[in-house]
């Protein structure tokens, strides 16, 4: 008894003793990190590019599009634009949400690229109008839904729409209804469909919806885009077609995007034209992992030559705009800051106690000529209490561009940190709670997840 007396008059001044040195060598930090919020700013999530700043926009005051847009598929943010909400005629632009929705047949398992089919006698070439695109559909064919794909995209085939239309959904209007049932899901305002060549001026598109449709077409099918849409020319019919194995010399088809094979790194996407809408392009191209969408509506052109030209060179002025004037960064630091954990056991710590950390991906989108006035800022806790998690928020990093603060991106606990046992354990959760030292957790209550 009298020694169990003896031990505990001495254990607890020793406790006093360690609570109050603990208590005096946490004060500053308490007091320090009472001032620290979370920015209100945009938050680099690592999900997607951000877009923080933007050089002045080029005139392109001899462009002669109605609409026009560029669009940055990592970020989603839209480089120019001119009238892009204004609606336009869409030509065989249609062509391409036909292809969307053969694609999306071939994805749910409906039909097979090899697989083989007759065309309808209302899609043979000699029942389109005169002066049709045509990739030469008639009878005695067995055409694939691959060569089909090809036919659109490449040889723009009137014919090859309404073969499609015809074997998906049996009628020219009910694929129309799937047509438009398609946009409606994916959340396309500002598009609609009359019949799936784009022939009919009642095809109706916006230069921003229909880039939007794009990046969504790109991103589901993007083996499309080097199996069709880059393809410099086509051939088409073989002698495979012919059921009666008649013999043939196929004809070449020759893609009419002029950017294929002549501007570097594109690879796609689609020309149109009709009276009613002037020569329209959606174009896309990928450098050093960037790929950027341009749709250019309405170009004028005394002629098939002029006008396929132009609309070339201005949708490859967007292009250039959008390479040379931007610049993708990971504005990530090398080195992140040593927060120490009060209360950890030991082998879940790093070198003196510290927190394991990792940083939320900061990959930005911003004007080339603004890289020179890029700063950043670490702002992060010195000590946390135990326990940590994976993913918990200790500390930022904000990013300025001059002055203005762009955004920041959060420094997090990589892995889980537990609670220490034992008396001395528990006596410095219990000081570092009552000298306000935060858990991790309740950082995680500010960010805008």
């Amino acid at each position: 008894m009298r020694r169990t007396v003896t031990l505990l008059s001495i254990a607890i001044p020793v406790l006093l003793l360690a609570t109050l040195s603990l208590i005096a060598a946490d004060m500053v930090v308490s007091e320090r990190r009472a001032s620290v919020q979370l920015p209100d700013a945009p938050r680099f999530d690592g999900q997607r590019a951000v877009l923080i700043s933007q050089p002045a926009h080029p005139g392109f005051d001899h462009h002669t599009a109605e609409s026009a847009v560029l669009l940055d598929l990592d970020s989603g943010e839209r480089l120019y634009s001119r009238n892009s909400s204004a609606e336009q005629v869409a030509a065989s632009l249609t062509k391409l949400v036909t292809m969307y929705v053969i694609l999306e047949a071939v994805e749910d398992g409906r039909i097979g690229l090899d697989e083989r089919f007759e065309p309808h006698p209302s899609s043979w070439w000699t029942e389109m109008a005169a002066g049709s695109s045509l990739m030469f559909l008639g009878a005695d064919q067995r055409v694939s839904w691959d060569s089909l794909l090809a036919g659109l995209a490449v040889a723009s085939g009137n014919d090859a729409a309404v073969a499609a239309a015809y074997e998906l959904s049996g009628t020219v209007e009910r694929f129309v209804d799937e047509m438009n049932d398609a946009m409606a899901r994916f959340g396309v305002e500002g598009m609609a469909f009359s019949e799936p060549a784009g022939i009919s001026a009642g095809n109706r598109i916006t230069a921003d919806a229909f880039a939007d449709f794009l990046a969504h077409y790109v991103e589901r099918f993007p083996w499309a885009i080097e199996r069709y849409h880059a393809l410099e020319a086509f051939e088409f019919p073989d002698d495979e077609v012919y059921q009666s194995g008649r013999q043939m010399r196929p004809i070449v088809h020759t893609n009419r995007n002029l950017l294929i094979g002549s501007y570097a790194g594109a690879d796609g996407l689609k020309t149109g034209y009709i009276r009613a809408s002037g020569y329209n392009i959606a174009a896309t191209a990928e450098r050093d992992g960037r790929r950027l969408i341009s749709v250019v509506l309405g170009v004028d052109g005394a002629d098939h030559r002029a006008g396929g030209e132009r609309r070339a060179e201005e949708a490859a002025d967007l292009l250039d705009f959008g390479f040379d004037a931007f610049v993708r960064a990971d504005l990530r630091p090398k080195h992140l800051p040593a927060v120490s954990v009060v209360g950890a056991e030991p082998e879940h710590t790093g070198p003196e106690g510290t927190l394991p950390l990792r940083i939320d991906g900061a990959p930005v989108l911003m004007a080339e000529s603004d890289i020179e006035r890029l700063q950043g800022r670490i702002v992060a806790a010195d000590r946390v209490r135990a326990p940590a998690s994976p993913g918990d928020i200790v500390g930022y990093v904000e990013y300025f561009v001059g002055d203005e603060l762009a955004g920041w991106s959060a420094i997090r606990v990589g892995d889980s940190v537990d609670t220490a046992g034992g008396v001395f354990g528990w006596v410095r959760r219990a000081v570092a709670t009552v000298r306000g030292v935060p858990e991790t957790r309740a950082w995680t209550k500010d960010t805008k997840e």
